[in-house]
């Protein structure tokens, strides 16, 4: 099956600052290794699941399937622990599952997609159709699956979408790809 699905509704904020390490750990969310110029992701560690992306040394992006609103745990940025900064996001979430999703994204990317299949928890931070976006590797449930997770801005949700959608469609995808 070839599909580009909105994600489920989740709960995502990002998190930056000296102490957002410290915010995260308090909350028992994992925490990726140290930035060390790639960008990484590992599972949040919580009971409702998701994962927590280390976007630079001291910025995260959290998303869980469940749980509470980080706002409600910190009524003013930085108010809870000085020197950790919630930056709520109304970003869109899509997930990119088929076996057809790699040639599409080589239509309207330049990015080595294959870098996703050597380093599964690897976060990309690119160009997509001109679009600024965020890519992951999404978990896989059997070893056939390779989905991809991508983070955009909300009001270009609708044109990347029909861009998408357009290039999985094309009767000659370009060959390659992971």
């Amino acid at each position: 099956m070839n599909g580009l699905t909105p994600s489920r509704a989740t709960v995502r904020f990002g998190i930056k600052g000296p102490a957002a390490e410290d915010w995260l750990r308090a909350r028992g969310i994992a925490i990726p290794p140290d930035a060390n110029r790639i960008a990484t992701w590992v599972p949040a560690g919580t009971s409702s699941g998701g994962r927590c992306l280390r976007l630079g040394f001291t910025e995260f992006l959290v998303e869980q399937e469940g749980g509470d609103d980080p706002a409600a745990a910190t009524a003013t940025p930085g108010g809870e622990m000085p020197g950790a900064y919630l930056l709520l996001r109304s970003d869109c979430s899509l997930v990119l599952d088929g076996p057809a999703w790699p040639a599409a994204l080589s239509q309207l990317c330049s990015f080595d997609l294959a870098r996703l299949r050597e380093q599964p928890d690897l976060v990309v931070m690119t160009l997509l159709a001109g679009i600024a976006v965020t890519l992951v590797r999404e978990p896989a449930q059997d070893s056939a699956r390779f989905a991809l997770r991508l983070w955009c801005d909300a009001s270009y949700a609708h044109y990347l979408q029909e861009s998408l959608q357009a290039a999985l469609t094309e009767p000659n995808p370009a060959p390659g790809g992971p």
